[in-house]
C-alpha cells in the first residue's frame, strides 16, 4: 500500500524563502510547559476555532460533489531532540483516529475515484530538516496542504517527527526508524480560519503508539456432545495468515491441542467414568492431540477433530491451542496460541449455532510481553513553588495479553527521582482503571536527571507472583503545570514504549487553519506541464490499478458464492434423498424433514451422525451413501489441491 506520491501532490509541498532567524519567544527552552494550549479527554490538541464552520456547512451543503477544503499545515521548526538524532523529517496526515472507521470517511485528493485507504496516504507530505547540534532544534520549515471534504468527530491531522534515513518506513525492524520520535494529534473539527489570525504555537509531542504484531486467524469448533455427558469435541479448521518463521518467509505449522484440567470435582469426574462403563478407571483418558504437519505455507488447513473424555463443565478447565512451526534441525518453535474456558463451552448438535466455527486471532506468547498501549496520568505541582508533586495513576488502554485467555493482571508503578508508588493490580482487563492518587516531593535544585523525569512502568502479575514487563511511559516534570495554572485539569495520554527510549522531550512549532471560508478549487495541472511517465503513473493509478482491485474483489466474491450455492444445492439434494428412504421405512412423519437434514449435514463425517429415534433403524443404504459420498468429498478435494 506503500507507494511513491504522485507528483502532483509533490507540487503542493513549498518550502518558504529561506530561514529566518527565531526570535526570543521561539528560542525559549522547550522545559517551558505551554499554557495556551488545549486538549480533550484523549489528548488531542484543540485549537481556537468554532466546531462546524460556515465553510464545512457550505461543503456539505453541495448537491453534487462534495467540494473540498484547503487545509493549511505551517511547520517552522522543532526543538529538544535527541543528542543521537542529526538529521529529522516531518510528516502531516489527516486520517481518523483510533476511534473511527475508516471505511465511513470520503477524503477528498487530487484523483477523487482513489480507495479511502490510498487517499491518507496520498495526503501524507514529507520535510526535511538538519538538527544543530548547540541548540538541539531543526530548521524543519514548510508548509503543507492538504483537501479534505467529510470531517467526522474523531479526525485529526497528525504531526510526526521521524529520524532522517535513507531507509523507507517499514523497511526496518529498528524500533528507532520504525517509529517516530514524536507525535501530536489536533482535531480536524476545531481548526480554525485564517481569518482568526492564530499565530503559529509550540506544541509538545509524545511517543508513538506501538502497533501489535499480526499473528494470523484461527478457526476451530468446540462443543460438547448434547447426549454423550462429558464429552468434549474440538475441530481445528485451519489458520490463515500466520508469522513466518523460516527463511523463506513462510512456516511448516501445526497445532497442539491440549486439556488442562483444573478444580475438576472428583465425584462427577467418577459419575462420568462410570457412565462411560470403566467404573474402576482403568482406561486412561487423553488431554492432549497434535494435527498434522502443513509444510511450508502461511494458509494451514487441518479439519482435523478430536475428542476429549470425562471434562468437568462447571470446573476451572480450559483448553488451548498451541501453533508450533516445524523445524528439520533443532528445537520446533512456539509461534502464538489461543485458549478457551471449559465453562463457555455450550452442549450442541454438530450443525447448531452454539458449535459453529469460530474465527479468532492468535494471541502472543505470555513468556515476553510487547510494549502495546497507553497509559493516563493526571500529573501537577500543587503549590506555586513546583515541590509538591501529585499524580493520579487514572488508567490504560489496549496493554498486551498478559495471560492465554487475552486479559492482563496489570499494575503500575510512578517513580519520581528515589520515590516509587504503586496502584494495586486490576485482573482480568487489557484497560484497567485505577485512579490512585500519589504525592511525590520535588527538590527546587535537583541534583540527577533521574529527578526530572515521571517515569511510569505498567507490569503484569502472573499466576506465579512474577512481574513482566508491559512498557514504560516517561514525562519530564519540567512541563507539567500548577495547579492555579490549570494543570490538574489536564490528563496525559502517554504511550508504552521499551525501557531504554528516553524521555520526549520535543516540541513542534506549528501552525493549523482553514485557507477560506469558501470552498477550494483544484488546481488543475495541465498534461504538457507533466513529463509523459507521471502522466503514465497517474493514469495507471487511476485506472488499471483500481479497476484491477475491483475485478479480483468481485471474482473472489463470485467464488465465494458459487461454492456456497453448491454446497447448498448438495445438501438439499442429499437431504431429499434420505428423507424418501426414512419414509419407506415408516419413520414418524414429524420426525422425518429434521432428521433428513442433520443426517445431510452429517455426510462429511459419518461417524457424527445422530443415533436414530427408539424403535427406529437406519436404512443400510443410506449409510453407504454417506461413506461415497464423504469419499467423493476427498477425492475431489485432493484433485483440486496443486
Amino acid at each position: 500500500a506503500r507507494r511513491a506520491f504522485p507528483p502532483l501532490e509533490r507540487r503542493r509541498t513549498r518550502r518558504l524563502a529561506s530561514p529566518r532567524a527565531m526570535s526570543d519567544v521561539d528560542a525559549a527552552p522547550s522545559s517551558a510547559p505551554s499554557r495556551e494550549i488545549q486538549y480533550d479527554a484523549v489528548g488531542r490538541v484543540i485549537a481556537r476555532g468554532v466546531d462546524e464552520s460556515r465553510a464545512r456547512a457550505k461543503a456539505r451543503a453541495a448537491r453534487d460533489r462534495p467540494k473540498p477544503l484547503k487545509l493549511v499545515v505551517e511547520i517552522d521548526g522543532a526543538r529538544g531532540l535527541p543528542r543521537d538524532v542529526h538529521r529529522v523529517h516531518a510528516t502531516v496526515n489527516v486520517e481518523p483516529s483510533e476511534k473511527a472507521n475508516a471505511s465511513s470517511h470520503g477524503f477528498a485528493t487530487s484523483y477523487e475515484e482513489a480507495p479511502v485507504r490510498y487517499a491518507m496516504e496520498r495526503q501524507r507530505q514529507k520535510s526535511r530538516g538538519v538538527v544543530r547540534d548547540a541548540q538541539r532544534e531543526a530548521a524543519v520549515k514548510t508548509t503543507f496542504e492538504v483537501y479534505v471534504t467529510d470531517v467526522s468527530l474523531n479526525d485529526v491531522v497528525r504531526a510526526s517527527v521521524f529520524r532522517g534515513s535513507g531507509a523507507k518506513e517499514g523497511e526496518t525492524n529498528d524500533v528507532k526508524m520504525r517509529y517516530a520520535l514524536g507525535t501530536c494529534e489536533i482535531l480536524a473539527r476545531r481548526v480554525p480560519t485564517i481569518e482568526a489570525g492564530e499565530p503559529a504555537r509550540w506544541i509538545e509531542l509524545n511517543h508513538e503508539l506501538r502497533v501489535p504484531e499480526k499473528l494470523g486467524q484461527l478457526k476451530f469448533q468446540c462443543y460438547f456432545d448434547h447426549e454423550i455427558d462429558g464429552m468434549l469435541r474440538v475441530k481445528v479448521v485451519s489458520a490463515h495468515g500466520i508469522k513466518g518463521s523460516d527463511l523463506s518467509g513462510l512456516s511448516d505449522p501445526y497445532v497442539v491441542v491440549k486439556l488442562h484440567r483444573v478444580n475438576e470435582s472428583r465425584a462427577k469426574i467418577k459419575a462420568l467414568a462410570v457412565a462411560s462403563g470403566d467404573a474402576f478407571g482403568h482406561h486412561a483418558v487423553k488431554d492432549s492431540f497434535r494435527t498434522e504437519t502443513v509444510e511450508k505455507t502461511l494458509d494451514p488447513v487441518w479439519n482435523e477433530t478430536f475428542e476429549f473424555e470425562r471434562v468437568d463443565r462447571g470446573s476451572e478447565s480450559y483448553v488451548t491451542f498451541e501453533l508450533w512451526d516445524h523445524d528439520m534441525v533443532g528445537d520446533d518453535d512456539l509461534l502464538s496460541q489461543y485458549a478457551v474456558r471449559v465453562r463457555e463451552i455450550k452442549a450442541a448438535r454438530p450443525m447448531d449455532t452454539h458449535a459453529a466455527i469460530r474465527d479468532v486471532e492468535w494471541r502472543q506468547l505470555t513468556t515476553k510481553l510487547e510494549c502495546l498501549g497507553k497509559v493516563n496520568v493526571i500529573a501537577y505541582f500543587k503549590d506555586d513553588a513546583r515541590t509538591d508533586l501529585r499524580i493520579i495513576a487514572a488508567r490504560a488502554m489496549d496493554l498486551s495479553a498478559g495471560d492465554v485467555f487475552g486479559t492482563s493482571n496489570a499494575y503500575a508503578e510512578v517513580m519520581c527521582g528515589t520515590q516509587l508508588h504503586a496502584t494495586a493490580p486490576h485482573a482480568g482487563t487489557k484497560d484497567p482503571v485505577w485512579n490512585h492518587a500519589m504525592k511525590f516531593t520535588v527538590a527546587t535544585e535537583r541534583k540527577s536527571s533521574a529527578a526530572d523525569v515521571v517515569a511510569i512502568r505498567v507490569y503484569h502479575l502472573n499466576r506465579q507472583g512474577k512481574s513482566l514487563f508491559m512498557g514504560c511511559a516517561k514525562i519530564s516534570v519540567d512541563r507539567l503545570l500548577t495547579e492555579r495554572d490549570g494543570g490538574a485539569k489536564r490528563s496525559f495520554w502517554l504511550a508504552l514504549v521499551e525501557e531504554k527510549q528516553p524521555v520526549c522531550a520535543i516540541d513542534l512549532r506549528m501552525r493549523v487553519y482553514v485557507a477560506s471560508e469558501e470552498p477550494a478549487e483544484r488546481p488543475v495541472v495541465e498534461e504538457s506541464d507533466c513529463a509523459k511517465e507521471n502522466v503514465h503513473a497517474r493514469l495507471y493509478y487511476d485506472a488499471t490499478y483500481a479497476r484491477a482491485r475491483r475485478l479480483v474483489r468481485a471474482r473472489e466474491k463470485a467464488a465465494v458464492v458459487a461454492a456456497s450455492d453448491k454446497e447448498m444445492a448438495f445438501h438439499t439434494s442429499l437431504a431429499e434423498t434420505i428423507e424418501s428412504r426414512l419414509r419407506d421405512f415408516k419413520w414418524p412423519e414429524d420426525l422425518v424433514p429434521a432428521y433428513a437434514r442433520a443426517y445431510a449435514a452429517c455426510c462429511d463425517d459419518p461417524m457424527l451422525l445422530p443415533p436414530p429415534p427408539d424403535g427406529m433403524k437406519l436404512p443400510s443404504d443410506v449409510i453407504k451413501m454417506f461413506e461415497a459420498a464423504a469419499f467423493s468429498r476427498v477425492e475431489s478435494d485432493r484433485r483440486r489441491a496443486p
